[in-house]
C-alpha cells in the first residue's frame, strides 16, 4: 500500500474550512473503526470502543471543527475494499492501493508519519530507530509525534516498539497493538 500524506494547505484547505466529511463505521478483526473522508481523502481512521459506535469521535471533530459531518453507512463496503484486503468481510491487512490521507500536523509530525508508512508489516522497529531515520536525536519527541497520529492502521504507529522488544504504549490499547503486530507477522511469513 502506498500512503500519500498531505497537509490540508496542500489542497487549499484549512482545518477550519467548512467542508463536508462523510463517515461510517467499518468492521476489522481488531475491532470497529471510525472512518471519515472528504472527497478522495481519508481524514480520520480510529479504532472505537463499542459505546462510541453511533457518534463522531471527539478527536476528528476537534481537527475539523467547522466540518459538516454526514453519516454514510452505505459507503462502508466500498471503503473496506479500498482500505483493506478482506477475508469474509473483515479487515485483515492494508490494501495495495494508493490512499490519499489529509492530515493536519507540524512539519516534524508529517516527517515522522511519513517515515511510519515506510516501516514494513511484520518488521516492527524501535522508537530510537525511527528517530534516527527522521534525523531526530530524541526518541521521546518521535514518540510524541507518533502519539498524535490521527490515522490508525494506514499510518502504522503500531509498528513501533520499545528498544527492548516490548510492545509499548498504543492509544487504542496495548492488546490491540499486539494483535495487529501478530497478524502482520503471520501475513509477512506467508
Amino acid at each position: 500500500m502506498h500512503i500519500h500524506l498531505l497537509h490540508p494547505k496542500q489542497v487549499g484547505l484549512e482545518s477550519s474550512s467548512a467542508i463536508e466529511i462523510s463517515w461510517a463505521h467499518l468492521p476489522s478483526i481488531f475491532g470497529p473503526m471510525f472512518c471519515a473522508r472528504h472527497q478522495e481523502y481519508v481524514v480520520a481512521l480510529e479504532f472505537l470502543e463499542q459505546e462510541a459506535l453511533n457518534t463522531v469521535p471527539t478527536r476528528p471533530a476537534k481537527h475539523w471543527p467547522q466540518a459538516i459531518w454526514k453519516h454514510q453507512p452505505e459507503l462502508k463496503e466500498n471503503w473496506i475494499s479500498e482500505l483493506f484486503k478482506c477475508e469474509r468481510g473483515t479487515a485483515v491487512e492494508p490494501s495495495m492501493a494508493t490512499i490519499q490521507v489529509l492530515v493536519e500536523g507540524t512539519e516534524f509530525q508529517h516527517r515522522v508519519w511519513h517515515a511510519l508508512t515506510t516501516v514494513r508489516p511484520g518488521r516492527p522497529i524501535a522508537y530510537s530507530a525511527l528517530a534516527e531515520q527522521v534525523q531526530c536525536r530524541s526518541a521521546r519527541a518521535v514518540g510524541s509525534a507518533i502519539a498524535a497520529n490521527p490515522i490508525a492502521w494506514l499510518i502504522p504507529c503500531h509498528r513501533i516498539i520499545r528498544r527492548d522488544g516490548a510492545t509499548g504504549e498504543f492509544r487504542w490499547g496495548a492488546e490491540r497493538k499486539q494483535a495487529m503486530l501478530n497478524a502482520e507477522s503471520l501475513s509477512a511469513r506467508r
